[in-house]
């Protein structure tokens, strides 16, 4: 026992050692990170104090992130659109959940209808519109509250909602054209 678990760890080091990682703080907790390849870009918060585990926040692959010090703002390029949505999808409900003090199989009523509303938001007539012209999916992040992202199909709808969240100026930006393609 104490042997498997001595060669799974010297194995996961081995491992762990051989990966690349980017990271640029963005404001707040939040970074942007990527594992092994740009194109593995996302962000995401480091959960302990060391800095070692992080949680991602928004999936790879971010191209572009404008901030000031209580909004982000990013446009990505999901890799898989159905889990980019999945996942705001899950992590809103885990909210609604936790709020409403109805935390009895939350994490299993959270993947089951998260999985349900994300299949039925990438077959709708809108999103459709949308892979036409490629995928780009558009997050707004409040670095001021622990909270999941609010996530736009249209860059329109996000626009309207920076204006009626009264963002402000977003005066920093980092942007990787290689990603944006």
């Amino acid at each position: 026992m104490i042997i498997r678990f001595v060669a799974s760890f010297f194995f996961l080091s081995l491992l762990a050692g051989c990966m690349d990682w980017e990271s640029y703080h963005v404001t707040g907790k939040y970074y942007l990170t990527a594992v092994d390849q740009g194109k593995n870009m996302s962000i995401s918060y480091p959960t302990d104090s060391a800095g070692n585990l992080y949680a991602t926040v928004v999936l790879p692959t971010v191209f572009e992130v404008e901030w000031n010090n209580n909004f982000i703002v990013a446009k990505q390029h999901p890799q898989s659109t159905f889990e980019a949505v999945q996942q705001v999808l899950y992590q809103q409900l885990i909210d609604s959940l936790k709020n409403r003090g109805s935390t009895r199989n939350m994490s299993w009523k959270a993947d089951s209808l998260s999985k349900r509303r994300a299949d039925i938001i990438v077959n709708s007539r809108e999103f459709r519109k949308t892979k036409k012209e490629g995928v780009t999916l558009y997050y707004v992040i409040d670095v001021r509250k622990e909270s999941s992202p609010m996530m736009f199909m249209r860059k329109s709808r996000l626009d309207s909602a920076l204006v009626n969240m009264r963002v402000g100026e977003l005066n920093q930006k980092k942007r990787f054209d290689y990603l944006d393609e």
